[in-house]
Protein backbone atom coordinates (compact mmCIF):
# COMPACT_ATOMS: atom_id res chain seq x y z
CA UNK A 1 0.00 0.00 0.00
CA UNK A 2 1.37 3.54 -0.74
CA UNK A 3 -0.60 5.75 1.20
CA UNK A 4 -4.25 7.22 1.45
CA UNK A 5 -7.32 6.46 3.22
CA UNK A 6 -8.03 3.22 4.80
CA UNK A 7 -11.05 1.25 3.25
CA UNK A 8 -11.28 -1.74 5.44
CA UNK A 9 -14.42 -3.70 5.26
CA UNK A 10 -16.44 -1.45 3.22
CA UNK A 11 -19.41 -3.44 2.05
CA UNK A 12 -20.11 -0.92 -1.03
CA UNK A 13 -15.89 -0.83 -1.97
CA UNK A 14 -15.79 0.41 -5.60
CA UNK A 15 -12.21 -0.43 -6.88
CA UNK A 16 -10.61 1.02 -10.23
CA UNK A 17 -8.13 -1.89 -11.10
CA UNK A 18 -5.37 -0.41 -13.64
CA UNK A 19 -3.99 -3.58 -15.72
CA UNK A 20 -1.21 -3.38 -18.58
CA UNK A 21 -3.98 -3.69 -21.34
CA UNK A 22 -6.53 -5.74 -23.21
CA UNK A 23 -5.90 -9.50 -22.68
CA UNK A 24 -5.23 -8.39 -18.87
CA UNK A 25 -8.69 -6.77 -18.69
CA UNK A 26 -10.37 -9.53 -20.63
CA UNK A 27 -9.19 -12.39 -17.83
CA UNK A 28 -10.16 -10.10 -14.81
CA UNK A 29 -14.04 -8.95 -15.87
CA UNK A 30 -14.78 -12.98 -16.39
CA UNK A 31 -14.19 -12.59 -12.68
CA UNK A 32 -17.03 -10.49 -11.97
CA UNK A 33 -18.82 -13.30 -9.87
CA UNK A 34 -15.51 -13.61 -7.98
CA UNK A 35 -15.76 -9.68 -7.21
CA UNK A 36 -19.25 -9.06 -6.69
CA UNK A 37 -19.16 -11.92 -4.34
CA UNK A 38 -16.71 -10.07 -2.05
CA UNK A 39 -19.20 -6.82 -2.54
CA UNK A 40 -16.31 -5.14 -4.62
CA UNK A 41 -17.54 -3.09 -7.47
CA UNK A 42 -14.25 -3.42 -9.76
CA UNK A 43 -13.64 -1.59 -12.80
CA UNK A 44 -11.08 -2.52 -14.94
CA UNK A 45 -9.01 0.04 -17.47
CA UNK A 46 -6.12 -1.42 -19.46
CA UNK A 47 -3.15 1.15 -19.77
CA UNK A 48 -2.00 0.36 -23.17
CA UNK A 49 1.37 -1.21 -21.64
CA UNK A 50 3.23 -1.12 -18.58
CA UNK A 51 5.00 2.22 -19.47
CA UNK A 52 1.85 4.12 -19.78
CA UNK A 53 0.94 2.98 -16.98
CA UNK A 54 3.55 4.45 -15.10
CA UNK A 55 3.96 7.80 -16.61
CA UNK A 56 0.08 8.37 -16.27
CA UNK A 57 -0.47 6.86 -13.20
CA UNK A 58 -1.16 10.42 -11.64
CA UNK A 59 -4.35 10.86 -14.22
CA UNK A 60 -5.34 7.20 -13.31
CA UNK A 61 -5.04 8.25 -9.47
CA UNK A 62 -7.82 11.50 -10.53
CA UNK A 63 -9.66 9.23 -13.03
CA UNK A 64 -10.09 7.02 -10.08
CA UNK A 65 -11.00 10.00 -7.75
CA UNK A 66 -13.66 11.17 -10.23
CA UNK A 67 -15.21 7.96 -10.55
CA UNK A 68 -15.83 7.75 -6.68
CA UNK A 69 -13.82 5.08 -6.24
CA UNK A 70 -12.41 3.92 -2.65
CA UNK A 71 -9.38 2.00 -3.84
CA UNK A 72 -7.30 2.25 -6.75
CA UNK A 73 -4.94 -1.34 -7.59
CA UNK A 74 -1.87 -0.88 -10.13
CA UNK A 75 -1.28 -4.34 -11.49
CA UNK A 76 1.89 -4.23 -13.61
CA UNK A 77 4.26 -7.29 -14.54
CA UNK A 78 7.48 -8.06 -11.90
CA UNK A 79 9.62 -7.79 -15.04
CA UNK A 80 9.89 -3.92 -15.47
CA UNK A 81 10.89 -1.08 -13.06
CA UNK A 82 7.41 0.27 -13.12
CA UNK A 83 6.41 -0.34 -9.59
CA UNK A 84 9.01 2.09 -8.46
CA UNK A 85 7.98 4.58 -11.07
CA UNK A 86 4.37 4.60 -9.89
CA UNK A 87 5.41 5.03 -6.50
CA UNK A 88 7.60 7.93 -6.94
CA UNK A 89 5.00 9.98 -9.06
CA UNK A 90 1.70 8.98 -6.45
CA UNK A 91 3.93 9.90 -3.68
CA UNK A 92 4.38 13.07 -5.29
CA UNK A 93 0.92 13.99 -5.80
CA UNK A 94 -1.19 16.27 -2.36
CA UNK A 95 -4.19 15.49 -0.78
CA UNK A 96 -4.84 11.54 -1.71
CA UNK A 97 -7.83 10.10 -0.37
CA UNK A 98 -7.75 6.82 -2.06
CA UNK A 99 -6.35 3.64 -0.74
CA UNK A 100 -3.72 2.84 -3.26
CA UNK A 101 -2.12 -0.59 -3.68
CA UNK A 102 0.41 -1.88 -6.24
CA UNK A 103 0.22 -5.52 -6.72
CA UNK A 104 3.22 -7.45 -8.94
CA UNK A 105 2.57 -10.78 -10.26
CA UNK A 106 5.61 -12.09 -12.13
CA UNK A 107 3.44 -12.64 -14.94
CA UNK A 108 -0.30 -12.96 -15.45
CA UNK A 109 0.54 -15.78 -17.75
CA UNK A 110 1.71 -17.52 -14.59
CA UNK A 111 -1.18 -17.20 -12.87
CA UNK A 112 -3.03 -19.28 -15.61
CA UNK A 113 -0.57 -21.71 -16.00
CA UNK A 114 -1.24 -22.32 -12.24
CA UNK A 115 -4.91 -22.94 -12.82
CA UNK A 116 -5.14 -26.45 -13.75
CA UNK A 117 -9.05 -26.78 -14.35
CA UNK A 118 -8.44 -23.91 -16.65
CA UNK A 119 -5.58 -24.98 -18.52
CA UNK A 120 -7.34 -28.72 -18.85
CA UNK A 121 -10.32 -26.72 -20.34
CA UNK A 122 -8.58 -24.11 -22.47
CA UNK A 123 -6.14 -26.99 -24.36
CA UNK A 124 -8.80 -30.09 -24.13
CA UNK A 125 -5.84 -32.11 -22.62
CA UNK A 126 -4.75 -32.93 -19.54
CA UNK A 127 -2.49 -30.70 -17.50
CA UNK A 128 0.08 -31.72 -15.00
CA UNK A 129 1.76 -28.77 -12.91
CA UNK A 130 4.68 -29.41 -10.75
CA UNK A 131 5.18 -26.43 -7.69
CA UNK A 132 4.30 -23.10 -8.13
CA UNK A 133 4.10 -21.32 -11.21
CA UNK A 134 5.60 -18.13 -9.85
CA UNK A 135 8.78 -19.95 -10.34
CA UNK A 136 8.19 -20.05 -14.56
CA UNK A 137 11.16 -18.52 -16.02
CA UNK A 138 9.42 -17.45 -19.04
CA UNK A 139 5.43 -18.39 -18.38
CA UNK A 140 3.65 -16.38 -21.70
CA UNK A 141 6.39 -18.49 -23.94
CA UNK A 142 5.10 -21.68 -21.76
CA UNK A 143 1.30 -21.24 -22.34
CA UNK A 144 1.87 -20.15 -25.80
CA UNK A 145 3.89 -23.10 -26.57
CA UNK A 146 0.76 -25.53 -24.72
CA UNK A 147 -1.68 -23.73 -27.29
CA UNK A 148 0.87 -24.37 -30.29
CA UNK A 149 1.25 -27.73 -29.17
CA UNK A 150 -2.07 -28.74 -28.22
CA UNK A 151 -4.53 -26.57 -30.40
CA UNK A 152 -2.16 -26.25 -33.52
CA UNK A 153 -1.91 -22.69 -33.51
CA UNK A 154 0.14 -19.76 -31.33
CA UNK A 155 -2.56 -17.40 -30.14
CA UNK A 156 -2.25 -13.72 -29.49
CA UNK A 157 -2.24 -12.35 -26.01
CA UNK A 158 -5.74 -10.96 -26.34
CA UNK A 159 -7.05 -14.49 -28.23
CA UNK A 160 -5.43 -16.66 -25.24
CA UNK A 161 -6.87 -14.29 -22.88
CA UNK A 162 -10.18 -14.66 -24.60
CA UNK A 163 -9.67 -18.58 -24.55
CA UNK A 164 -8.70 -19.17 -21.33
CA UNK A 165 -11.00 -16.31 -19.27
CA UNK A 166 -13.91 -18.24 -19.35
CA UNK A 167 -12.30 -20.85 -16.98
CA UNK A 168 -10.14 -18.70 -14.89
CA UNK A 169 -10.61 -19.07 -11.54
CA UNK A 170 -8.17 -16.46 -9.20
CA UNK A 171 -9.27 -19.06 -6.31
CA UNK A 172 -7.87 -21.92 -8.13
CA UNK A 173 -4.63 -20.16 -9.35
CA UNK A 174 -3.85 -18.82 -6.03
CA UNK A 175 -3.45 -22.32 -4.85
CA UNK A 176 -0.39 -22.92 -6.97
CA UNK A 177 0.70 -19.02 -7.19
CA UNK A 178 2.25 -16.83 -4.54
CA UNK A 179 1.34 -13.54 -6.31
CA UNK A 180 -2.44 -14.60 -6.94
CA UNK A 181 -2.78 -15.71 -3.88
CA UNK A 182 -1.48 -12.53 -2.08
CA UNK A 183 -4.27 -11.14 -4.70
CA UNK A 184 -7.12 -12.94 -3.26
CA UNK A 185 -6.33 -11.97 0.26
CA UNK A 186 -6.08 -8.59 -0.72
CA UNK A 187 -9.06 -8.45 -2.50
CA UNK A 188 -11.14 -10.57 0.66
CA UNK A 189 -9.43 -8.09 3.49
CA UNK A 190 -9.93 -4.65 1.61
Amino acid sequence: MVKGASTGGDSNLKVIMIVEGESDKILFSKQREWFDSLNKKVEIIPADGKQKMASKAQKYYRLAEMKGANHIIFMPDLDTDECALITRRLLKMDNMQLSITIVLKHALEAWILADRNCMRESINQSYNLSGYTDYEMHPKQKLHSLFKRHLGYNPSSVEASSKVAPYFSISRAAENNKSAMRFKLFMEGI
